[in-house]
């Protein structure tokens, strides 16, 4: 829709600047540039103005910009033959203001990168961390996942040993568009398509209507398959991070797959996408780390545990201390060592693994784990001269890998702490924002994996 400038009075959610459209347009302002001009001039005054007396919480920069350009934009008008220039918009010079909203594929948003595009920039002049959440910590992280965070000494990319892992298959989209479903036609609204259970005997949901969490469940093969694929990857990084902190190597997060995108809008019920995202956009696709826990909290684990929860004076002076992890980036990264990249060792887990060849070896056996292998046992099969020179260690498969401790209480203990603050309380979201005026309503949180095994006082 972004290319389609056909004349037509609706666009899709937040694109009303297409020639013809009466309303709908949500200009956004994280990418600007003016061309000097009494109009262009006018409008930046204006806007500098209205910014300095915001009357509502709510309010911000862009609502200001978009609120002084709505009354003169309407209907819209095309200023040049393709359409992508607009205007003339009334009320601030003699030759009225013309607009060219940039197209999405070369100033990117944060749907299109990490997304639609698997966290890769491609084709992108910009990128705007937009659709993301967790804060400024959920920014730095999706842009450490793309390899565009340059603020990082070296010794980041070259120290360190570590493990990683093969994320859970997350397995074909359960309910994907019939043919014919979900394909644009010039100047018409796509129709959303894929992921209702044709079997919920549920009335049609209203466009915009919020719905319990439960009801999106019900509604929707997709979420409850995400759900459920969610579940399994927590379970896989949290034992991952176990055997990580007995080994004192460095996670390295896999990038993980989804089947359900995240909105705050009701409308992904029941296809799982983005009401602006196209309707056929392949499922499942490769997302973010945010998209299964808390980045926010993530980075605080991996930095400074006891600024959340790990105090020390709760655990008798006991010191938690960090769980280092890198973005799934880390390993193509071209600033990371090739001493570390060209160092990977496979580690097998499971049934078979005492047999199992090694891929990183026509003539070596890999190291292998037993399933639920506890903190003595990791020792024990991870500390030949092999797995002790890898710099990384790959789990072929981590639900279930890590079974608990059989010694070492202290570190049981603040280990299965952290987890508590940190790991286990993600969620999906969301169905609605207001109902009841409690966002839990709309979310839907994920089934903790199966306890660790604790010694005498861990």
């Amino acid at each position: 829709s972004d290319r389609d400038k056909t004349e037509r009075p609706r666009s899709p959610v937040q694109c009303g600047h297409a020639p013809g459209n009466t309303h709908g347009a949500v200009l956004n302002t994280g990418v600007l540039w003016f061309k000097s001009s009494v109009d262009s001039i006018a409008l930046a005054r204006r806007w500098a103005l209205e910014t300095l007396n915001l009357h509502s919480p709510h309010s911000d920069d862009q609502g200001a910009f978009n609120n002084l350009l709505a009354d003169g934009m309407y209907p819209v008008k095309a200023a040049s033959p393709s359409g992508r220039v607009i205007g003339p918009v009334r009320g601030f010079g003699p030759e009225g203001l013309r607009l060219a909203p940039l197209p999405i594929d070369r100033f990117c948003g944060g749907h299109t990168v990490w997304v639609q595009q698997a966290g890769e920039p491609r084709r992108c002049v910009s990128i705007h961390a937009t659709f993301t959440e967790y804060g400024d910590g959920g920014k730095r992280f999706r842009l450490l996942e793309s390899g565009l965070w340059a603020l990082l000494p070296d010794a980041y990319y070259t120290e360190g040993r570590f493990l990683t892992f093969v994320p859970p298959d997350p397995g074909a989209d359960p309910m994907p568009c019939q043919a014919g479903e979900g394909v644009h036609a010039p100047g018409k609204l796509t129709a959303p398509c894929g992921g209702e259970d044709p079997a919920h005997g549920l009335p049609p949901k209203p466009a915009g209507k919020e719905i319990m969490w439960q009801e999106g469940l019900k509604r929707s093969v997709r979420l409850r398959a995400n759900v459920a694929l969610m579940a399994r990857q927590v379970h896989a990084l949290r034992d991952a991070m176990g055997i990580a902190r007995v080994l004192n190597r460095t996670l390295i997060l896999p990038q993980f797959d989804c089947l359900c995108d995240r909105s705050e809008y009701p409308d992904i019920m029941p296809s799982c996408l983005y009401q602006g995202a196209p309707r056929r956009m392949q499922i499942p696709f490769k997302c973010s780390t945010s998209f299964v826990i808390d980045t926010h909290k993530l980075q605080l684990m991996a930095t400074e545990p006891t600024r959340f929860g790990m105090q020390p004076h709760k655990f008798g002076g006991k010191f938690t201390a960090p769980l280092p992890v890198r973005a799934h980036r880390f390993l193509a990264d071209p600033r990371t060592d090739a001493a570390i990249t060209r160092s990977v060792l496979d580690v097998v887990v499971g049934a078979g693994a005492a047999t199992a060849p090694c891929s990183t070896s026509s003539t070596e056996q890999c190291p292998a784990l037993p399933r639920q292998a506890s903190n003595v046992q990791v020792l024990q099969r991870l500390q030949g001269a092999a797995a002790r020179e890898a710099r990384v260690l790959r789990l072929s498969d981590a639900v279930g890998a890590f079974g608990g401790w059989e010694d070492r209480p202290d570190e049981s203990l603040l280990f299965n702490t952290m987890m508590e603050y940190y790991l286990y309380r993600g969620n999906w979201c969301c169905t609605s924002r207001f109902i009841d005026n409690n966002a839990d309503n709309g979310r839907v949180y994920i089934q903790q994996p199966p306890p660790l095994k604790r010694p005498r006082g861990g």
